[in-house]
């Protein structure tokens, strides 16, 4: 069950609010695709920081410390000449029972499945900057601790007044993306923004690199009249107002409210609560021009 994290030269988290968007080979194959995109969503309160550790049996050395991103950053593997990513599938997940292996990719929300649209969105606007990775094995490093509803968000009323509510689950919070490269190999960065443009990260016996890349808020809270920031990625997917959805924090009712939300899968039964705000990272096939 789960990824052996210890053969990763480098291990890559994403947190916050970025569109996933993978290179489909001709054969479909979600273990051989060409790369992964992920577009950084521009909002307010957030901004992009890059972090690099090397940790070893000698301690933790930092590479790079919250370093501002606001350019293009490439993740390649040195001496790789082609590309393949892969999602990391552990087998049956059901998010609604909340069963299945929690590295599973497919905790990430998904604007592509149900139960949002079921099919490739068009896109609005590219977004920027973009984080290319060419290599490596893509999974759910952490998950929310709550579940979380899909609603509509009422024009009339905005967030307070959200309106057909559906059971999500819990959702992935945190992407996690292990990088291997062959002996005397190195993980390579290259961006404008880096040192000298470029930072090389050496494969070493019984060292690994821990590259964390946030895109999150300062913990706002959320304004009701607006919803979350989950409502950001209708910037880039060319949705219209009425058919977008934002997400809520559900929980377990056991039936005690009179208002209390029935779950067709399972029977039973959530209450929409408080809004935790939501920067979570997702993913959707784009319809190109």
């Amino acid at each position: 069950m789960g990824i052996d994290h210890s053969k990763a030269t480098a291990i890559v988290r994403f947190t916050g609010l970025g569109l996933l968007r993978f290179g489909e080979p001709s054969n479909r194959d979600v273990q051989n695709l060409q790369a992964c995109e992920i577009g950084i969503l521009e909002c307010k309160n957030h901004d992009l920081y890059i972090d690099i550790q090397e940790m070893s049996s000698n301690g933790t050395r930092v590479i790079l410390s919250s370093l501002r991103l606001r350019k293009d950053m490439t993740i390649d593997v040195e001496g790789q000449l082609d590309r393949k990513v892969s999602k990391f599938l552990g087998g049956d997940i059901d998010k609604v029972a909340d069963t299945g292996d929690p590295e599973d990719f497919r905790w990430i929300t998904d604007f592509s499945s149900k139960p949002f649209y079921g099919t490739p969105l068009p896109g609005r606007q590219e977004p920027s900057p973009i984080l290319s990775i060419n290599h490596g094995v893509f999974y759910t490093a952490l998950r929310t601790d709550f579940h979380c509803a899909r609603v509509t968000p009422a024009n009339a009323g905005g967030f307070a007044k959200a309106t057909d509510p559906v059971f999500v689950g819990r959702i992935g919070y945190v992407l996690g993306v292990d990088i291997s490269c062959p002996d005397n190999g190195a993980v390579i960065l290259k961006s404008a923004d880096l040192p000298q443009g470029a930072v090389r990260l050496q494969k070493k016996e019984g060292a690994q690199y821990i590259v964390n890349i946030t895109n999150d808020c300062d913990d706002s809270p959320v304004d009701p009249r607006r919803g979350t920031d989950f409502l950001t990625y209708y910037q880039v997917l060319d949705v219209p107002e009425p058919a977008q959805y934002d997400l809520r924090h559900a929980v377990e009712d056991g039936g005690m409210t009179s208002g209390a939300i029935t779950i067709p899968e399972t029977g039973g039964k959530f209450s929409l609560d408080g809004s935790p705000q939501l920067c979570n990272l997702a993913t959707a096939t784009i319809v190109r021009p």
